[in-house]
Formats: C-alpha cells, sequence, structure tokens
C-alpha cells in the first residue's frame, strides 16, 4: 500500500497525474476525495459536435474551470458540475481517450471514444404507381430524394448518363445554389424525358458534405420507349398508335359503298354495315364510332361530313346494325396540338368529357383535332388528315391514338 501511495506522490509532484474511476470504486486506483476522475461518459461514440456527458469526481463546477479533451483536440463545454461535464465533439477529433484537467489535474477515461463520421444519407423513391422503367419522349419522371446532411452540404447535383456517355449536370448553378440551402428532407423531382427512343438513362443524385472528399450517390434508371408505350412507367394505359401515323386509316361515309364507315379503335378495324352485321354482338359493340355526312336538319343528308356515336345512328335515318345494343361515344373538338407528341400520359390527363361540352357527333375540317370517349371509357384523339368527295360520298383520312384498356 506504501508504494502505491508512493507512486501517486510522485506523479502529482511531476505534473503527470492521469486517472480513471470506475462506478463500482474499483480498489487498484486511488479514490481519494480530492483526487479528480472519470467514472464514464455516454454514449461512447459520436461524430463532431455530438454531445457527450462526462460523469466523475471533482470536476470544477464551472465550465471555465475545466478542461477537456479528445484525444488531444480541445473540447467545448457547455455545463459543468462537480460529478457531471456536458460537452461538445470538437472538429478534428479522432478516436482515443477522452481527458479532463482541473488546476494541473488530469484524468484520463479508461476507454476510447470513437468518432464516427456521420455521412449523408440519401434515397430516392419514385413515384408509387410506376410499374416499369419505361418512359415515352415528353413525359416526366417523378420522384422523391430523401436527404440528411449532418456535417452541412457542400455540393449537390443530378447527373444523367445516356447509354453509357460521360454523365452531364441536369441542374442549373441557380438551382444546385438553392438546393445547397437544405441539408435535410423530402423535395420532389419531375425530370422531363427528352432524349431519343432506345435511349437507356441513367439518373444520378450526388450529395457531398463538408467533412468528405467522395460523393453519397442514389440511382434510377429508365428506358425511353416509343410513342404510347410507355404510359409514364406503366401508371397510364399504352396507347395503339395505328400503323405508327404514317398511313392514316381511311373512313367512307354512307353514299360510298367501297369503304367502311364503321371504326372499332380498340384494334383500327374497318367495317361496312354488311360486315358488321356479320360480327358476334360482342365484338359489333366495340365499333366506337361512324363516319356519315348530315344535312341542315341534322339527319343523313349530303352537307356535313361529321363523326357520329353509333347509337344516333338509327335516329339520324342511317343504316344501324347495331340495335338497341348500339354503344355510345362522345367527341370534342381540341385545340392544334404536334399529334406525333402526344404522350399516353397527355391522353389519360388531359382528355376529360365529364365537364364542359361534349358532343355525340360532330362536324370535321382537315387538320381538325378531335378527342373521344367511348362507352367502355377508352380514351383518345384523331386527326383529319382529308376530307374529300361530295355530297353524301365522302372520304376521310384520319389518324388516330387509342387507350389500350386492361
Amino acid at each position: 500500500m506504501k508504494k502505491i501511495v508512493y507512486v501517486s506522490i510522485v506523479l502529482v509532484a511531476t505534473g503527470l497525474f492521469a486517472l480513471s474511476c470506475s462506478k463500482d470504486d474499483d480498489q487498484s486506483v486511488p479514490d481519494e476525495s480530492t483526487t479528480l476522475c472519470i467514472k464514464s461518459f455516454s454514449p461512447s461514440s459520436g461524430d463532431h459536435g455530438a454531445t457527450v456527458e462526462i460523469t466523475g469526481k471533482n470536476f470544477a463546477s464551472t465550465a471555465a474551470g475545466n478542461k477537456v479533451t479528445f484525444n488531444g483536440q480541445t473540447a467545448t463545454i457547455d455545463a459543468a458540475t462537480t460529478t457531471l461535464l456536458t460537452v461538445t465533439v470538437p472538429e478534428g477529433a479522432t478516436t482515443g481517450k477522452i481527458e479532463v484537467e482541473v488546476d494541473g489535474e488530469e484524468a484520463s477515461s479508461s476507454t476510447n471514444f470513437s468518432v464516427v463520421d456521420r455521412k449523408p444519407t440519401i434515397s430516392l423513391t419514385p413515384d408509387n404507381d410506376y410499374k416499369t422503367n419505361r418512359f415515352e419522349v415528353g413525359e416526366s419522371v417523378f420522384m422523391i430524394l430523401s436527404m440528411e446532411v449532418p456535417e452541412g452540404l457542400e455540393s449537390f447535383d443530378l447527373v444523367k448518363s445516356v447509354d453509357g456517355e460521360t454523365a452531364a449536370s441536369v441542374f442549373s448553378e441557380e438551382i444546385k445554389a438553392a438546393i445547397a440551402a437544405q441539408t435535410e428532407g423530402d423535395v420532389e423531382y419531375a425530370i422531363p424525358v427528352d432524349d431519343a427512343v432506345g435511349s437507356v438513362v441513367v439518373l444520378t443524385f450526388q450529395v457531398k458534405d463538408t467533412d468528405d472528399e467522395e460523393f453519397t450517390t442514389v440511382t434510377y434508371e429508365f428506358q425511353v420507349v416509343a410513342q404510347g408505350q410507355g404510359g409514364s412507367g406503366g401508371k397510364y394505359p399504352l396507347l395503339n398508335v395505328y400503323n405508327n401515323l404514317e398511313t392514316p386509316i381511311t373512313l367512307g361515309s354512307q353514299g360510298n359503298f367501297e369503304i367502311g364507315n364503321l371504326f372499332k379503335s380498340s384494334n383500327g378495324d374497318v367495317y361496312t354495315n354488311g360486315q358488321a352485321e356479320e360480327l358476334s354482338s360482342d365484338d359489333r359493340i366495340t365499333i366506337d364510332m361512324a363516319f356519315g355526312v348530315l344535312g341542315l336538319d341534322g339527319t343523313a343528308g349530303d352537307q356535313f361530313p361529321n363523326l357520329i356515336s353509333p347509337h344516333l345512328l338509327a335516329g339520324k335515318e342511317f343504316a344501324d346494325p347495331f340495335g338497341n345494343q348500339a354503344p355510345e361515344t362522345t367527341f370534342r373538338a381540341e385545340e392544334e396540338m404536334n399529334f406525333a407528341s402526344i404522350t399516353s400520359t397527355d391522353v389519360d390527363q388531359i382528355i376529360d368529357h365529364s365537364t364542359g361540352t361534349v358532343l355525340d357527333n360532330i362536324a370535321i375540317t382537315k387538320d381538325g383535332i378531335y378527342s373521344f370517349v367511348n362507352g367502355a371509357g377508352v380514351k383518345g384523339y384523331i386527326q383529319v388528315i382529308s376530307v374529300t368527295g361530295e355530297g353524301n360520298n365522302r372520304t376521310t383520312e384520319i389518324k388516330v391514338l387509342s387507350q389500350i384498356l386492361p
């Protein structure tokens, strides 16, 4: 026992005294009433800026009376009592012992405090309704980026690589600067699809904090597909794009006995009245529009070429192969648009015949664009390429985009 006391006295005299004390007052360590010691600290690990509580004995009762270091790096003391110090892990600290100094006396922890770098965390959540990664030119990829950057955001970007080519930034400097002010939270992004059909696009969100040299990244890959074949990642019905819009569909009016006047948007077939009568009743009722010429009184005539809902044929004095099973379709004239750039999303989200003025028959003209909704809820667009002939013997050429419903 004398030897232990002797050694302690020598250490104090040389200014090198450093002790820790355990919670159960281990008898191998001096525990005099005036001895400075560290019992424990919590948590046992953390990043720079984390709060750590140090328990022990004979600390100074004021923050200024204590000096705390983490492996030699001086920490800020936030609060102090004689048995508890609340401190902040300093920038630059590395894994090692915690030391407390009071009036030249030092105590050291028996175990290391582990400095753990809190790297940025990011996750990407595409729209929950996406079923595929196929998108059309003109659609947008919607996704939510969740981001937490404890050390402070230094750099943020979204880069796009097409078919493996070198990635390029999607954001302007102004957008990147605005995002740089944010260190956590959820942000929704809408990325326009504007690359060539057939391209494979990889979007990479990258984040770097003030403490790291490497970026933390998360990616999303999608394929650019032809018109009507994406449906915004399968969120909306795909489209029948008849003849790839290269060859129009031809319809003849009631006075044209060579070309059918009935059209089925589900498969692009054209029927004469006789051909329609030969169909099964289930097939017949899927014919959703007719082409005919009306007179001034609104019945079959020779003046105004119209698209007509099948359920009106009998009442307007046209041949009617449907009987009491005639399907109903509504039409609306639309503003001028680039027919080749209409997407599945456009058809589903823009066409709405539940409000506004819709018609069961509509007069058509060259270059006109018309929307339709049939009795099954199928939506589509029609572009009139030409209307030729005279009297009740007319021919029209149309291009059609029509939804494919399950």
